[in-house]
Formats: C-alpha cells, structure tokens, sequence
C-alpha cells in the first residue's frame, strides 16, 4: 500500500495540526495493546463481512446478530476517495479489478481515501454509511468524525443524496457488553461546506511540503 498524504481516519489530526501531514511519523507511537487492539478488530470485521468466527473472537460473534445490523442488500469494505485537484470523488467497491483490499495505489497521490466498512440505500431514498468500533469507549468517534463526514461526503456526491451516517461499537471488553449505535444525519449542504474543508487542507499541505522540501534543500 502506498503512503498517502492523508487518509480519512487521519483527518482528525490533521485538520488540527496540518503540519503533521508532512512530519515522519513513527512507529514508537504506537503501544502493544494498540496493535493487539487492532488485530482483534480485523478479525470482528471478518465476522460481519464473511460469517468467520475465530476462538479470539467467538464471545464477542455472540453478542449480535449481524442481519439484524447490517442488512443483506449492503456493501461492505467500500473505497471510498476524493480528489482535492480535480474535484473528483467515487467509490471502488471489493472485488473490483483496480484493487485489493485496502490497496490504494491505483488512486492519483492527492487523493484522500478511504475504506467504508458499510454503506446501504434506504428506503426513503437516503444512503446509510456506519463504522463498526471494537474499541474502548474512550476512543470511540462520534457519528460525526472527520472520517465519517468524509465517507458520508462522498457517497452523498455519488448519489446525490442526504446520508445516515453511525457508528456501531460493540467492544472487546468487557465481555457481555451489548452493541450500541450513535447517528448523525447529514444533508447535501454539509457536503458542500465539508468539501471546502478538506480543499482547504490540501493547499496547507502543499504549502508544508514545499517549505519542508525547501528547508530540507537548503541543508545541503
């Protein structure tokens, strides 16, 4: 997978501090329970996109009944990416030829991209996007987070609709806990101000890069 300058589970930061964008980042930040938290959530969304069940994750599997939260008809692991350049936006949905999963490279550099875990169309015309948590509470996004807007930015673009953006946590620990779900909605209008937004990023990324490259430059 190739870096890109911002994904959207980065966005958070990054509209915070842009210059991050640009900084190295390393992998001491990183804590063990961060990376055994992560591996159990792979594992939780092979549950609910394919019906695996893994011994580390077979309490957890019965809790829910994933029919019951996720429908059918919907589409999992959606990428989804806009193009700050061109204006352009789309989503890749899994089995396509141009990609593998959460493989980004077939995607102009300038993008921001991103994997939706669910999105379905309701009846009433909306699209509904929703982000599964396996986490602990403390580091649950809302159903409004940078990354949500983005997700539900671009499928609403797509469709042409107003969204129903959730978040679905059912965590790891502790066990027994029953799922919740937290929602937002947004209209087309939040799209518009959104995009603004994220353009805006772009060219203060731009502008980091070119005074990093520039100081970098003149070391030598």
């Amino acid at each position: 997978m190739s870096e890109r300058w911002v994904s959207g589970s980065q966005l958070k930061r990054a509209l915070v501090c842009p210059a991050s964008l640009v900084l190295k980042r390393s992998r001491k930040a990183y804590s063990k329970n961060a990376t055994k938290a992560a591996d159990f959530g792979t594992l939780a969304h092979e549950y609910v996109e394919q019906g695996k069940i893994h011994p580390e994750t077979e309490e957890w599997c019965s809790r829910f009944d994933v029919s019951r939260y996720y429908p059918a008809k919907g589409f999992h692991e959606t990428v989804g990416w806009y193009n700050p350049e061109s204006c352009d936006y789309g989503l890749i949905p899994p089995g396509s030829w141009e990609r593998s999963h959460r493989d980004y490279d077939f995607l102009p550099e300038c993008c921001i991209v991103g994997t939706i875990d669910f999105m379905c169309p309701l009846k009433d015309g909306r699209w509904w996007v929703d982000d599964l948590k396996t986490g602990a509470g403390m580091f649950v996004p809302p159903p409004d987070s940078a990354q949500m807007w983005l997700a539900a930015m671009i499928i609403g673009k797509v469709f042409d609709v107003d969204v129903l953006s959730t978040i679905t946590h059912i965590p790891h620990y502790p066990k027994g806990t029953e799922p919740d779900r937290k929602r937002r909605d947004f209209t087309r209008k939040n799209f518009d101000y959104f995009e603004g937004k994220l353009d805006k990023l772009y060219e203060q990324y731009v502008g980091q890069k070119q005074k990093l490259e520039l100081g970098e430059s003149l070391t030598y």
